[in-house]
């Protein structure tokens, strides 16, 4: 899922599509049902979890100055999907006692709990660092209805809950406290005056089920990733021809859309393309940007090939066309897991397993890749070969490194796949040998796998790399090649693929009278025939050739002529001629008869 704002815009067209921001509230009830409580410094081991109200209280008002911490957590996985992109995110609380301003503190926390567990001896362990970990002043709003006043008190959690809702498997809620938990006192010549902040607030227990009396809200705008998919592609004539054409469809995203193509033979922008469709296309790539108005950005890319003729194009983007991740489990130098860290930015493709001789000072992992082209072959053209290209570098394979290319079989998203958050897998693919050489580069026929992806019969989920030998094996080993983030555009992997088909179509009569009907060369060769038989050597053929406007074009040398009884094919391609303007032969007969034969030139 990328997130790229664009501050600047120039030159591009505004669209409205189907896309929008969806609004949800989630609260106690959603989904599995939400869980809260709160602990108290001051009764160390008492269970408040079906208390009417939570609270972040410090209070040193009485003997026994405390502090009180509230812990929430809401189930989002019925309400916001995996991929969302949260536009906004807001905790609401209604305060029930306590003060407005105080400092309050919003930890991720980090591990599973139960409400009916948790006191102040025995809390869930939180996350400590941006994002997961913010500090803020509520924002306070005080409202009357019916009689009734009420003051809530709202914080920005925007970030957390993307975090929550990409990594459902992490949600564990919220450890909600003031920021400053100490208690201050002075004696004032009478008496001690001690310091209190925070408040407290209605718990999903004491959800009354009207404004004024409503447990905790989580009130959360999100769109989903902007979607782009195929509406038409129009294959240019011939593989010299310039009349291709792309269009999309565009959902998802806010609904307001921005468009630039891409020219993939040289990965810049096209100057003007700025439109759902363009045209004027020769036969390769091209990728198509397209930009919510949120900023949030999806790329895709389309193949043009040829109507008549084989043309061959090779894909070899950088990251904005391939999704590229890595999956880890185990741990770094200094112990620090990796299962739920992504990778998606990584240089590398790679398959391996690492453990150091010092287990407790080295590394001890294994990582698999994934990788997915996204391209679209439209299913207008056959597929004659796909062979996808991998550069090697620094492969590990004394002891074998011998690995398997396999399905994916379901969506993912690059920027939030982990260990724990991967998708499934199917069948092996192709299985690559062990390497032969430190940088051994690898070329894989997937030209089966992309047929089918053009079919439908298979989905472009694309594929995993991952060594051949178990997961527990303790052996080092590493099969590793650049991936399309790599700086040096020419070692990126690339997917060489050739389309369309070779046009065999009948020999044309010449005519006995040129009139306005034509017909047309392939590959620079005009095929016709007589209407009878005659045995001729090749200088037995006169041939003139004219312009559209009957001006007579000298041949300092005649064309190759190849003939078979009445058939002929004269090569006009060494003649200087210009594609797609019109001509005509003159062909004066061994009898001494004339005929003709008006042609649009296509090489």
């Amino acid at each position: 899922m990328n997130k790229i704002i664009i501050t600047t815009v120039f030159c591009l067209s505004v669209v409205f599509l189907n896309g929008q921001v969806t609004s949800k509230t989630v609260d106690g009830t959603t989904g599995a049902g939400g869980q809260d409580t709160y602990t108290n410094s001051g009764s160390p081991s008492t269970d408040y979890s079906s208390s009417s109200s939570i609270s972040t209280y410090v209070d040193g008002s009485d003997a026994s100055p405390h502090y009180r911490r509230t812990f929430l957590e809401f189930d989002l996985s019925t309400e916001i999907p995996e991929n969302a992109i949260i536009v906004s995110a807001d905790l609401v609380l209604v305060k029930t006692a306590g003060s407005n301003g105080t400092s309050t503190e919003l930890n991720v926390i980090s591990e599973t709990w139960d409400d009916y567990d948790v006191d102040h001896n025995n809390q869930p362990d939180v996350l400590n660092s941006s994002p997961n970990m913010i500090t803020q002043t509520p924002t306070v709003d005080n409202y009357s209805l019916f009689g009734q006043n009420w003051t809530t008190h709202t914080f920005d959690v925007t970030d957390q809950v993307q975090f929550l809702a990409n990594y459902e498997h992490r949600n564990f809620g919220w450890r909600i406290k003031s920021a400053d938990e100490t208690v201050s006192c002075f004696w004032n010549g009478m008496m001690f005056i001690c310091s209190t902040r925070g408040a407290t607030y209605i718990s999903i227990d004491g959800d009354g089920g009207n404004a004024w009396n409503s447990g905790p809200e989580l009130h959360v705008d999100y769109v989903l990733p902007v979607e782009i998919t195929l509406d038409e592609i129009t294959h240019a004539d011939y593989p010299t021809s310039s009349n291709g054409s792309i269009s999309v469809n565009v959902a998802e995203g806010n609904g307001t859309y921005t468009y630039q193509w891409i020219d993939g033979a040289t990965g810049n922008d096209i100057s003007g393309e700025t439109a759902s469709s363009i045209s004027g296309l020769s036969p390769g790539w091209y990728g198509v940007e397209v930009t919510d108005g949120l900023g949030n950005v999806s790329y895709m890319a389309f193949v043009v090939g040829a109507k008549c003729g084989e043309v061959t194009i090779e894909f070899q983007p950088d990251g904005r066309f391939v999704e590229i991740t890595r999956a880890t489990t185990g741990h770094d130098p200094n112990g620090q897991p990796y299962d739920d860290v992504n990778m998606s930015s990584a240089t590398l493709i790679r398959a391996e397993r690492r453990k150091t001789s010092f287990p407790s000072q080295g590394y001890d992992f294994f990582d698999e890749s994934l990788f997915r082209n996204r391209l679209i072959i439209p299913n207008n053209i056959d597929i004659v070969s796909a062979n996808q290209y991998f550069k090697g570098s620094y492969h590990v394979y004394s002891n074998g490194n011998q690995s398997n290319l396999r399905y994916i079989t379901e969506a993912w998203y690059e920027e939030i796949v982990t260990w724990n958050a991967k998708p499934a897998y199917g069948d092996t693919i192709a299985t690559i040998p062990t390497s032969t050489s430190t940088h051994q580069d690898v070329t894989i026929d997937l030209t089966s796998l992309y047929q089918d992806y053009q079919d439908g019969t298979t989905v472009n989920y694309g594929h995993n790399l991952v060594l051949d030998y178990p997961q527990s094996s303790t052996t080092n080993r590493r099969m590793q090649y650049r991936s399309p983030n790599y700086s040096t555009a020419s070692q990126r992997p690339k997917l060489t693929v050739k389309v369309g088909k070779l046009c065999f179509e009948g020999y044309v009569e010449l005519k006995r009278v040129l009139d306005a009907s034509y017909t047309f060369t392939q590959f620079g060769i005009l095929k016709f025939y007589f209407e009878n038989s005659y045995q001729m050597n090749n200088n037995d053929l006169n041939i003139k050739l004219f312009e559209e406007d009957r001006t007579e074009i000298s041949l300092s040398s005649p064309p190759t002529v190849n003939y078979d009884d009445n058939r002929v094919d004269l090569d006009l391609s060494g003649l200087g001629l210009t594609q797609d303007e019109f001509y005509y032969i003159e062909v004066v007969l061994p009898k001494g008869g004339k005929r003709y034969l008006h042609f649009q030139y296509k090489n």
